[in-house]
């Protein structure tokens, strides 16, 4: 089977009512809010360390019974830049992406800090559309 690393889109940062534990690296995120400055339409988005899917895409990763992840609930707030370039555009729901799966083994999982998707969980991403701020390359 084939991995894709894949870098998505940054449209913004973790936000201030976030509960961040700093004492290891990466840090771990125990409570996530997520504050858009922006949106290119993809349906997985990152700020380091965590992944957000839209809740479209969420549906499918578990219908389609991908492993590696765990999904949670994410508070999402946008930024008054967001509503300087989006007047008048929403976002879709969005959930918290946790990654947890081992390398070669599950279809979700980090190397180097970077996330590692199988061929299943691509196809998925894509059938979501991936918008033009990600980047995708073969794992090896």
């Amino acid at each position: 089977m084939k991995f894709y690393e894949i870098s998505p889109e940054v449209p913004g940062d973790i936000g201030e009512n976030s509960i961040v534990g700093r004492s290891t690296h990466p840090p771990t995120i125990h409570k996530l809010e997520y504050l858009f400055h922006g949106w290119l339409g993809g349906c997985i988005v990152t700020s380091f360390p965590v992944f957000l899917v839209t809740s479209a895409a969420a549906k499918d990763l578990v219908c389609e019974r991908l492993r590696g992840f765990a999904l949670a609930e994410v508070c999402v707030t946008l930024s008054e830049e967001y509503f300087e370039l989006y007047p008048h555009e929403g976002l879709p729901d969005f959930r918290w992406l946790q990654v947890k799966g081992t390398a070669r083994s599950d279809d979700f999982f980090l190397s180097d800090q970077e996330l590692v998707v199988s061929e299943r969980a691509l196809a998925i991403l894509n059938r979501h559309g991936l918008g033009r701020g990600t980047d995708v390359r073969e794992w090896k």
